[in-house]
């Protein structure tokens, strides 16, 4: 273009060469659209959006704007476009019965045989405190119990016998050996045995046992039947004198 001037006589034709990068961006005559008139062509114009309008596209390079009325929800169900949704449109998405609430007292609809064994959303109650309420079956564990076991069991202390039998300690066997060849403590002044109150069960018709001496506790001691037995002997006539009748 250089050398070509406009101003002066008018001439049948001028040919102006493509020159667009220079009004581009960053071009050396780059244009400024600051304070001109009318929308750009290839822009999202502002003059499109009016109060509560977003911005949509339902095919590529076709922007456009949605309004949103009240009580809607943006969103697409199926075979649709982008649109401010109803309320029935949202709950049909949701699969949601109309008045459905499951807060504060609104128990949720019967669905226990999800939570149970084999079900949807099965409960484990691995880990949860408290008991249930049905008795439980232990699972085996009885060596957990034996010897070794994590809840090693001992017998020390329990009453009872043993369902079976078990074999005797080298311990008790001594003991037992011990308590039978004691009779040497039974005499003179080791753990010497009061013969007098020797227990007697006997029951005697010829004589009564007499508790009186102070060798006797009651009238079944050893001392309390030789009470019983000097009385008669001595008998009416004196000490060591039995009484004869004599018939005819």
């Amino acid at each position: 273009m250089s050398g070509i001037d406009i101003t002066s006589a008018p001439v049948s034709t001028i040919t102006i060469p493509d020159h667009r990068g220079r009004h581009q961006d960053a071009g050396e005559d780059e244009i400024s659209l600051a304070g001109l008139s009318g929308e750009p062509a290839d822009v999202v114009n502002k003059t499109l959006f009016d109060a509560n309008t977003i911005l949509k596209a339902d095919a590529d390079n076709t922007p456009a704007a949605l309004t949103v009325a009240e009580q809607r929800l943006v969103g697409r169900i199926t075979a649709g476009v982008i649109a401010a949704l109803t309320a029935a449109q949202v709950r049909t998405l949701l699969n949601v019965a109309d008045g459905a609430d499951v807060t504060g007292s609104n128990a949720p609809q019967a669905h226990k045989a999800s939570h149970q064994d084999a079900g949807a959303d099965e409960i484990s109650v691995a880990g949860l405190a408290g008991d249930l309420a049905d008795a439980q079956d232990a699972k085996a564990h009885a060596a957990s119990h034996q010897d070794a076991g994590a809840d090693e069991i001992s017998v020390a202390g329990l009453s009872g016998l043993l369902a079976d039998d078990q074999h005797v300690l080298d311990a008790e066997v001594l003991a037992v050996a011990a308590s039978l060849t004691h009779a040497a403590d039974h005499v003179g002044v080791g753990d010497q045995i009061d013969g007098d109150q020797l227990d007697i069960d006997f029951t005697p018709t010829n004589y009564t046992p007499d508790a009186a001496p102070a060798e006797a506790a009651d009238v079944d001691d050893l001392s309390a039947h030789l009470k019983g037995i000097d009385t008669v002997l001595a008998g009416p006539f004196g000490a060591g004198v039995l009484e004869v009748q004599v018939f005819s």
